[in-house]
Formats: structure tokens, C-alpha cells, sequence
């Protein structure tokens, strides 16, 4: 059986010249191991080793980027994964009533915004039965569970979700009670 330096040879894709330069490495770095186990003054590092120890430090630090890399792009999909599941959950839940004629005003960030809603579902609003969301630029209505499920998931989608009896919870208001018919 053939060397693979003999076949590289009878080939023509290595010169005689090449493979002695690569047998006279070979030895050489066999000499200086057992110098080394041997306990003889090694010979200091020859260029060789020291370009082949860079190659590897740049392949093991090219191998770590690439694994930061995939992990952020692992982590891009799972969180448009995840924004897709809520978004899919609000469109299946929506309460569909576009029969509102009361606005009901919410802050978003720093802004007031404003839905049409019916006065079932302004009160259900106010007392935290049903939550408001965020879904591809407009807003829905969903019930309170599902807007937990939002804040659990997506907590960006959720644009309000009002604590159940919060309203009671300041006793210097409570011989001002808010009229039922008071609309702003």
C-alpha cells in the first residue's frame, strides 16, 4: 500500500522537493517533542508552530462567533415564533363587536389613544374583564385570560389590562362615588 505522499507524487500534484521539505518537518517536530518528554532544552518554537497555533486560536475564535451568531438568530426565530402564536391567539379570541359608539381612551406610551366600544364593553373594560392588545397596528379586544397569556408571552402586545375591583381600592374616594352614566 502506497503512502499518500507517494501517490501525490505519481500524480504530479507534489515536486520530489515538497515531500522531503515535509519530511524534514515531520522529524523535526518529532525531535522536539521527545526533547521535551526527554527533558533536553527544547528548541524554541519554531515559526511553524507558531503559525499553526495562531491558525488554530483564529479557527476556535471564528467557531465561537459563529456559535454567537446562530444563538441570536436561534433567538430571532423563537421570538417572531412567538409573536406569530399571540398574534394567531388575539385574532382567534378578538371580541368582534364593531357596533361601538362610546370611545373609550387609553395612554399608549405617551400617547391618549382611542377605540369606538359598546357600553358593555366599556364597563367590562374598566372593571378588567376584557384587556386591550395590539395587533398589527390596530387594537383588539380580548378577554381577561387571554390578555394574561399576551403579558406572559409578548408582554409588548399588551396595551391595557385594568385590575379587577382596582377602582375601590382609595378610601378618600369612597363618598365620591363615580356616576354610572359619566362618560369622558
Amino acid at each position: 500500500m502506497e503512502s499518500l505522499q507517494d501517490q501525490l507524487l505519481k500524480a504530479g500534484l507534489a515536486s520530489k522537493e515538497q515531500a522531503k521539505d515535509a519530511q524534514r518537518e515531520l522529524r523535526e517536530r518529532r525531535r522536539s517533542k521527545n526533547r521535551r518528554k526527554g527533558g533536553k532544552a527544547a528548541k524554541p518554537d519554531t515559526t511553524a508552530d507558531q503559525a499553526e497555533r495562531q491558525a488554530q486560536r483564529a479557527q476556535a475564535e471564528k467557531r465561537a462567533r459563529d456559535r454567537e451568531l446562530n444563538r441570536r438568530r436561534e433567538a430571532a426565530k423563537a421570538a417572531k415564533a412567538g409573536r406569530a402564536a399571540v398574534q394567531q391567539l388575539i385574532r382567534k379570541v378578538r371580541v368582534d363587536d364593531n357596533r361601538g359608539e362610546v370611545p373609550f381612551h387609553f395612554a399608549v406610551g405617551k400617547v391618549i389613544k382611542r377605540i369606538l366600544v359598546t357600553e358593555h364593553q366599556a364597563r367590562s373594560l374598566a372593571e378588567g374583564r376584557l384587556a386591550v392588545v395590539a395587533l398589527d397596528r390596530e387594537y383588539a379586544l380580548v378577554p381577561r385570560e387571554t390578555g394574561e397569556k399576551v403579558r406572559e408571552q409578548h408582554p409588548e402586545a399588551l396595551v391595557l389590562l385594568n385590575e379587577p375591583g382596582g377602582g375601590d381600592a382609595d378610601p378618600a374616594y369612597e363618598e365620591h362615588p363615580i356616576p354610572d352614566d359619566l362618560m369622558w
